[in-house]
């Protein structure tokens, strides 16, 4: 198994990009690096993973000059790491950023809670546009698309957190099928968007362009400026080229988001540092693992780790695609140390199974061919403990209540004696408003003996 950590790669070191712009001044351009210099990145510690290689997602990092003093290798917030790629005046663009900037902030509480949770793949973003050397705006533009949340595409229609259309996903080399739809996959999709934009802005010079075309696409962008050069166009020329409400509103909102990092007081908002949990390393698998077994194994919650791997889809044929999992850095050696006493072969498909009066901890280990320790660490079993009569226990293989991988891409459970939507939705780690959505049912819905209910969101 190899794992590459995909951490928030560092601290950038004293320099900044000053560019002070006036809302109707020539459009910015990227600093020229033979005068400005760019932000310097610091070595990191990587994460401590046992029998397991390291690496940045960026390559080596370069060591730091003399002269200049090593930051603390745990500050590694994307506040001023955004800041210092800033490109753009934007609290002085037009007043329509400044009121988009307002209607993120109204509730403040409620800006600062989406930001939380937006962290662990603001993370990974800010990661790869330190390593592309991009401007920090377009860190913000999932945010502006999703909110960051790798939301599922209606029929082919845009999905994940750059919501991208399933037709560009697939030109792009993604796989959007009903094994997988890689748009729901953080990283895979996050590199075909920056794919994107950087010949965008190679495309138009003005990296506002770029928001545009990401947003109405480059075709469209392109009519609409005709002859003129987007090189002489100042921000009142930009509002007045007849592209759509939604794409001038596009590219207010990541300018807005941009003036709140640089200013949050101006905005009474707290912009939160990242927790220990926000920093995900990827691990790339030489098989399949079971996302509960996991879960137990990582020691978190199956709903947080089905929310940070979306695309993730058990019991699929993946077509040659590779296993690839995001989980919290601090937990890889738990996850690791518990693989190890699972053969492989048994890590791809378990299954809740009932506990009767006469199992014990060591007959159903035997069932299983499982050592008694391997069996209690998959269910998060203190040493010495047995299971409790009529509990639920996960057991390898497939089994008569696991999830029913059907030929539609669909994720199906048979309603038993005794369900409720509070428990299945627990059991697969979904929230009760997808069930009902998925299943076209309301809180008044009663659930039938052997109903069908879909458990996944719908491809």
């Amino acid at each position: 198994m190899r794992f590459a950590a995909i951490r928030a790669a560092c601290v950038n070191a004293l320099a900044t990009f000053c560019l002070i712009l006036s809302a109707c001044s020539t459009p910015p351009q990227r600093p020229d690096p033979t005068t400005t210099p760019n932000p310097i990145p610091v070595p990191t510690s990587p994460v401590p993973a046992p029998e397991a290689s390291v690496a940045h997602a960026g390559g080596a990092r370069p060591p730091l000059p003399p002269g200049l003093a090593q930051p603390d290798p745990q500050d590694l917030s994307p506040w001023p790491r955004l800041r210092n790629r800033f490109v753009f005046d934007s609290c002085n663009y037009n007043t329509a950023v400044l009121d988009e900037a307002r209607r993120y902030t109204r509730v403040a509480s409620t800006f600062t809670e989406s930001i939380r949770e937006a962290m662990p793949f603001l993370l990974l973003v800010v990661d790869e546009i330190e390593r592309r050397d991009l401007p920090g705006e377009f860190a913000l533009l999932p945010y502006v698309e999703s909110l960051y949340r790798p939301v599922p595409g209606k029929g082919r229609g845009p999905a994940g957190i750059w919501q991208l259309t399933a037709r560009t996903a697939i030109d792009q080399g993604l796989q959007v099928d009903k094994a997988i739809d890689q748009r729901l996959d953080t990283v895979a999709s996050t590199r075909v968007a920056l794919d994107l934009i950087e010949r965008y802005d190679r495309e138009f010079g003005d990296w506002r362009m770029a928001v545009m075309a990401f947003n109405a696409g480059e075709y469209a962008v392109k009519r609409k400026l005709g002859n003129r050069s987007e090189r002489e166009l100042t921000a009142r020329d930009l509002a007045q080229l007849k592209l759509s409400s939604t794409t001038h509103q596009h590219l207010a909102r990541v300018l807005a988001l941009a003036c709140i990092v640089k200013q949050p007081e101006q905005f009474a908002v707290d912009l939160p540092p990242p927790e220990e949990q926000d920093f995900l390393a990827q691990l790339d698998l030489t098989e399949p693992i079971d996302l509960h077994l996991a879960a137990n194994l990582l020691g978190m919650p199956l709903g947080d780790l089905r929310a940070i791997n979306a695309a993730w889809r058990p019991g699929v044929a993946r077509s040659g695609a590779v296993n690839v999992m995001l989980v919290p850095a601090t937990l890889v050696p738990a996850l690791e140390a518990g693989l190890r006493l699972i053969p492989e072969g048994q890590r791809a498909a378990w299954h809740l199974q009932r506990v009767r009066a006469e199992d014990t901890l060591a007959t159903l280990a035997n069932t299983a061919t499982l050592s008694a320790q391997a069996l209690a660490m998959a269910n998060r079993m203190a040493a010495g403990t047995e299971p409790m009569t009529g509990s639920e226990i996960l057991m390898p293989g497939p089994g008569p209540d696991s999830i029913a991988m059907q030929g539609t891409g669909e994720a199906t459970y048979v309603v038993k004696k005794g369900d409720t939507l509070s428990a299945i939705a627990h059991r697969h780690g979904v929230r009760i408003a997808q069930l009902l959505h998925w299943n076209k049912l309301d809180k008044n819905s009663i659930l039938h003996l052997n109903m069908q209910l879909q458990v996944r969101a719908p491809f």
